[in-house]
């Protein structure tokens, strides 16, 4: 987890203050840690609180918190149709909680939002399958990469 919440504190100073972002975190439920909104002084405040109150508890949610954000863009879309979506799922450990890799696949592979995925000590082949789906890539965290 301190891998993670420096991970996400090192990003975000790459993010440009244009750019929209949300943060949704998981266990054994989904949370909206963070509506997307414009990547502002006070959005970037909200995220760095979101990103120091995360802590690892329980399972891991993961697909319905892909479901959950993909929502969240397309509600986006729908605001600015010229948005470009991406999502990131930053995770520690395998889904065992809530939907399976197939319920998700089908609904993901047509809304076409990449997802990219970065694994802190997980697997990182079902992180690639995931990825794979709209041709985004996969991170090993704990590599040297």
């Amino acid at each position: 987890m301190l891998k993670l919440k420096a991970s996400l504190n090192r990003a975000s100073t790459f993010i440009d203050e244009n750019t929209n972002i949300g943060l949704v975190t998981f266990s054994d439920t989904v949370n909206i840690a963070l509506p997307i909104a414009k990547f502002d002084d006070t959005q970037k405040a909200y995220f760095t609180n979101a990103v120091k109150s995360m802590k690892a508890s329980g399972g891991t949610a993961m697909y319905n918190a892909i479901i959950v954000a993909e929502h969240m863009l397309i509600e986006q879309r729908e605001k600015n149709p010229n948005t470009r979506l991406m999502l990131f799922v930053l995770t520690d450990g395998e889904n065992n909680r809530g939907y399976e890799f197939d319920d998700i696949k089908e609904v993901a592979r047509d809304l076409r939002i990449p997802i990219y995925t970065i694994g802190y000590n997980a697997n990182i082949e079902i992180l690639k399958t995931i990825s794979d789906i709209n041709e985004a890539t996969t991170m090993d965290a704990d590599s040297d990469n």
